[in-house]
């Protein structure tokens, strides 16, 4: 755009403006009642009055401005029906840099159609290549172009948006009685002014759905309910989540804690072995070591009955 207004000698209004006329609240609306989505406004300090918004004619900087400032006037030309595809002789799509989604088995009309309505995570396809020799279809999202091509792939690219230039020179420029100032036609809560366009669009063809990775869209899954395949995301995520979901009263470790449970894993039979083991070798110790003195007092115990017997009779 900057350099078809170089030309200009003085700012130009760009068909945005305070809807109330006192940028108190700080609505700004274009010209169709439409809202503002980005913003380049100057650094520089804004002056004071009944706001319109100019544009600078050095580096495009939006200022406001009393609306009563007569001032050259720059205008959008929509294409009519929306965006159109045109052949591109001279460039051409940069594959490897490019992000894009390949469709087989189409025709070159239709692969353009698909273009025009194609839409990839919020992305809209904004040129495509197409090879005639093997009927592949390739829309592209983000386009880097490039203008060594490799035949035969044919590119087009996507235009929704046209300009037309003044085409005097800059020193025979004059703008003697083409200055106006601008004046709204929305109120704060207008929506956007929708232009009078007949457009008749004949489909034929089928838009074919983008990659799917539920279980749904593959093979049948073992293990999942019969609603599955007709579930939302979200069902599907609560379904999963409760089936996963683990009751803790039943865990073993809840149940050691009140009483003494059977444990069946490698580890827990492996410990009681070696405690077992540990308090055979201590008692077996003890007895060792005493073993003598037992064996003493046991002799004696038998000799303290004998003496009793004989004393008895």
């Amino acid at each position: 755009m900057s350099n078809h207004l170089q030309f200009r000698s003085s700012a130009f209004w760009i068909g945005l403006h305070d809807v109330n006329g006192s940028n108190t609240d700080g609505i700004f609306k274009w010209s169709d009642c439409s809202a503002i989505t980005s913003s380049y406004w100057s650094t520089t300090p804004q002056a004071n009055g009944e706001y319109c918004v100019s544009a600078s004619q050095f580096d495009l900087s939006w200022k406001i401005r009393p609306c009563t400032d007569k001032l050259p006037a720059v205008c959008e030309n929509r294409q009519p029906c929306s965006c159109k595809l045109s052949f591109d002789s001279a460039n051409c799509a940069d594959l490897e840099t490019s992000v894009s989604s390949t469709k087989l088995g189409l025709s070159e009309e239709d692969c353009k159609t698909q273009c025009l309505l194609h839409v990839r995570s919020n992305e809209q396809c904004w040129g495509l290549s197409y090879d005639p020799t093997t009927s592949t279809c390739i829309l592209h999202e983000r386009l880097q172009t490039k203008n060594t091509c490799t035949l035969p792939l044919r590119y087009y690219r996507k235009a929704c948006f046209s300009y037309r230039a003044d085409p005097l020179s800059r020193e025979n420029t004059t703008y003697t009685n083409t200055d106006v100032n601008p004046e709204s036609v929305c109120t704060t809560g207008d929506d956007p002014i929708e232009p009078s366009i007949d457009c008749n669009y004949t489909l034929s063809v089928d838009i074919t759905p983008p990659p799917c990775s539920c279980p749904k869209c593959g093979s049948e899954v073992s293990g999942l309910p019969e609603f599955w395949g007709n579930s939302t995301l979200q069902e599907q995520i609560d379904w999963l989540v409760t089936s996963l979901k683990v009751d803790k009263t039943n865990t073993s470790i809840m149940r050691r804690r009140k009483y003494s449970a059977t444990d069946s894993r490698m580890t827990a039979a492996s410990i009681g072995y070696a405690g077992a083991a540990i308090l055979i070798l201590v008692v077996s110790g003890i007895v060792i070591l005493d073993m003598n003195r037992l064996w003493r007092d046991i002799k004696q115990a038998f000799k303290g009955v004998h003496m009793y017997i004989l004393n008895k009779k």
